[in-house]
């Protein structure tokens, strides 16, 4: 069978995307086109062989092989050279595309890295209030950051939880510091003013439309599951889950914390605790004084916890994550607050 193909269909073919290759395939095309039986004049094939006859081309020889051995030759040279031409183009733009890309990944990480450590120092600020309190936040990002791992949490959800934990208390700027270091239990009025630091910290933050949902996680972190929490006694999935999360966080920091009216829990205690307030099964005698169970938490996240490694949780207590990273930070932050 002849090979035959038009000038047209050959251009057509050459310019395609796939010849932008340096190494062109249409260039040895063309050797073989010019070669392989197949003459071309004037832009029409021209068989050597037509239905198994003899063609005479004496008379058309010179014509018949510059059109079917030079011309297809030069003509792929030509198209594999604007190929490398439009290659060389793309392959520029490609780098130049990446290059930007890069730029704006590493000026999104300066930028994030810089929200950060200002909602850092702030919360620190703020716990610069109470003595007791110096690290708190960090811890209850420690603690969130177990649970919401475990139970799958996406980046943007872990990244609203961390800044949630470091911003959930920072409604107490509208506590008087009498109340929020007295060493005593606290009156009822001064309980009340305590209970506004959720709804207060949502005030504070709603204005910055990236921290809406933020401020609602900073609302609810006192809501509790049986419906009996504040400030808007919100009851079992109503609450958000991040902020469940949050809530179990908070309180296992709270408990194994030492305050100025008592020396803080065991974590051994404390998830025991947790367990009793989820309504899951407890040992009554690692709770002294407590032997019926609530449902304050959410059982599914408390078993999450109970579940975690103790030494995990109690490179978090430390004031560590298991990364060893929290430490570094409060103690600079505790540094700079100091030579403030």
């Amino acid at each position: 069978m002849s090979f035959r193909l038009t000038v047209a269909e050959f251009i057509q073919a050459a310019a395609r995307p796939g010849s932008v290759d340096p190494r062109n395939p249409y260039v040895a095309f063309g050797l073989l086109w010019g070669v392989g039986g197949d003459f071309l004049l004037f832009g029409q094939p021209l068989a050597l062989v037509d239905s198994g006859q003899p063609v005479a081309l004496l008379g058309m020889l010179p014509e018949a092989l510059l059109a079917g051995a030079v011309l297809p030759v030069l003509l792929a040279w030509v198209f594999g050279a604007m190929g490398v031409i439009r290659w060389e183009k793309a392959e520029r733009n490609r780098r130049t595309i990446a290059d930007l890309d890069e730029l704006v990944a590493q000026r999104t990480e300066q930028l994030r890295r810089t929200v950060v450590q200002t909602v850092l120092a702030l919360s620190a600020s703020i716990e610069a209030k109470d003595a007791y309190t110096h690290g708190h936040c960090l811890r209850v990002w420690g603690f969130s950051r177990i649970i919401a791992l475990r139970m799958g949490a996406t980046e943007a959800e872990l990244q609203r939880l961390q800044f949630a934990s470091y911003l959930h208390d920072i409604g107490k700027i509208h506590v008087p510091d009498q109340i929020l270091g007295k060493p005593g239990r606290l009156t009822e009025p001064e309980y009340q003013e305590v209970k506004g630091h959720p709804a207060a910290g949502e005030a504070i933050l709603a204005p910055i439309e990236d921290f809406r949902e933020v401020s609602a996680l900073v609302r609810c972190h006192h809501e509790r599951f049986d419906g009996r929490g504040y400030p808007d006694g919100l009851e079992g999935e109503a609450i958000p889950l991040l902020g469940r999360v949050l809530a179990v966080a908070d309180s296992l920091d709270a408990m194994t914390s030492n305050r100025a009216y008592r020396r803080g829990l065991s974590l051994r205690t404390a998830l025991a605790e947790l367990r009793r307030c989820a309504s899951l099964d407890f040992d009554p005698d690692e709770v002294p004084g407590r032997t019926e169970p609530e449902r304050q938490f959410d059982p599914r996240i408390v078993e999450v916890l109970c579940q975690v490694d103790r030494e995990e949780l109690m490179a978090v207590v430390r004031g560590e994550d298991p990364r060893g990273r929290l430490a570094g930070g409060l103690m600079r932050l505790r540094l700079r607050s100091s030579s403030g």
